[in-house]
């Protein structure tokens, strides 16, 4: 087998075909035959799993444990159908324009289409890269406590992360970068393991002292059920986030048979066993973390777990490692390359020199701004960045190509159906 290639947002190519990046970088491992199911599988389920285990608990928080577990179910039910609509694209167009995801909203959508999916993946990444580098500022400050000085608060904590650690890494060269994912990935599956840890287990029948960890148990307790929409609506753009593959998948589906369409089994297998394992790794957390603190889990959870426990540590350690990867090494070179693209033209190669570092600088410094007005939050800005940009990329997009390709109704339904849910959650959400 060659050496691993990783699909990266910066790599110049003479076409409109390279913008591949989701919550962590993706590599792909290929052979002349192509990649096998169980690589692309592993690889979808390393880009499909992120951030959202931490707000999880949080989310369910709002709906009810039952209710969080069918809105989960939904979603990946939905996310299976939106990556068989992607795949019946793909089945549609020439292999060389099946190379990205990107790739194909330019093809079948064109220039209007591909502009507009620039726009959501300049807003996504910059709305993940706020909501990250606030946490990461929260977490360095557990570590900081009693060593920094008086005059060293969360905003500047929030500034010095971006100037210290963000920007120097986002300007390495690109295959520096790549490593981002797999470091992303480790700590992720690290921090989750820990969450589980830390729930209050007994020996003895239930077995788990439910709500113990939180700071005030007093009358808190598992709830089934929320019966809230405004709560709901909310919460829809975090299941979503959660789920979404979509991004990722058309060029992991690429590997599978290099220069030719992949078989419809090994695609059906892969779609199934990568969404099926991040669903059970996202039922893990968000179960952990609320059974850990009931209504009163924080919006990220390891903000709950004590500062000086050594478990905790080593997981707010983990996750700080794991943010700025994911900033530095996938949104950052997402947003830079978005922008690029918007301004300049889609064929436009990754920008090099004092135009790489002027835009960076640009980009981190409007980042910053915002991160210290929201003062490190992570759900609100993560469920606004979903509920505008998610949405989009995996309802709309998906369902308006399979639309013009097949001439179905039900694609385009499902775009629809998108919007509505996407323009509902944003408006509750800024409420």
């Amino acid at each position: 087998m060659s050496s691993a290639a990783l699909l990266a947002p910066d790599t110049p190519t003479a076409t409109y075909s390279t913008l591949l990046v989701h919550k962590n970088s993706v590599i792909i491992s290929t052979d002349k035959g192509g990649a096998r199911v169980g690589t692309c599988t592993l690889n979808l389920v390393l880009s499909t799993i992120g951030v959202g285990a931490l707000t999880l608990p949080f989310t369910t928080a709002q709906v009810g444990w039952l209710q969080s577990l069918l809105l989960l179910l939904v979603f990946f039910l939905v996310s299976v159908y939106n990556l068989y609509l992607l795949d019946a694209v793909c089945r549609s167009l020439k292999a060389t324009s099946t190379q990205s995801y990107a790739a194909v909203v330019a093809a079948v959508l064109g220039k209007p289409g591909a502009y507009g999916l620039e726009a959501f993946l300049l807003l996504y990444s910059f709305g993940l890269s706020v909501s990250y580098m606030g946490v990461v500022s929260t977490e360095v400050s557990v570590f900081a406590r009693g060593q920094a000085p008086d005059w060293l608060n969360q905003d500047d904590l929030i500034t010095l992360v971006a100037i210290f650690l963000v920007l120097p890494l986002s300007l390495l060269p690109d295959m520096v970068l790549r490593l981002a994912g797999v470091v992303g990935t480790c700590c992720m599956l690290l921090t989750t393991l820990i969450v589980v840890r830390e729930v209050p287990w007994r020996s003895e029948a239930p077995f788990v002292d439910a709500c113990a960890d939180a700071s005030n148990a007093t009358g808190l307790s598992l709830v089934p059920w929320i019966s809230s929409f405004p709560a709901l609506l909310a919460a829809v753009p975090m299941f979503s986030f959660c789920m979404n593959a979509a991004t990722a998948f058309v060029s992991i589906r690429s590997e599978m048979a290099c220069g030719f369409q992949p078989p419809r089994e090994a695609v059906s297998k892969l779609i199934w066993l990568a969404q099926s394992f991040a669903l059970l790794d996202y039922v893990v957390s968000g179960v952990a973390g609320y059974v850990s603190f009931c209504q009163a889990a924080p919006d990220n959870v390891l903000d709950g777990f004590r500062s000086s426990h050594l478990p905790s540590l080593l997981a707010r350690g983990a996750i700080a490692l794991q943010l700025t990867a994911a900033c530095a090494g996938v949104y950052v070179p997402l947003a830079r390359a978005a922008l690029c693209h918007l301004v300049l033209g889609l064929d436009c190669g990754a920008p090099v020199g004092c135009a790489r570092v002027t835009s960076t600088v640009l980009l981190l410094g409007f980042m910053v701004l915002m991160a210290r007005a929201l003062d490190g939050a992570l759900a609100k800005p993560l469920g606004l960045t979903s509920a505008v940009c998610t949405t989009a990329i995996m309802f709309m997009f998906p369902g308006l190509c399979a639309h013009r390709v097949t001439g179905q109704r039900a694609p385009l339904a499902f775009a629809l159906a998108g919007l509505v849910i996407g323009t509902a959650s944003t408006v509750t959400l800024l409420c």
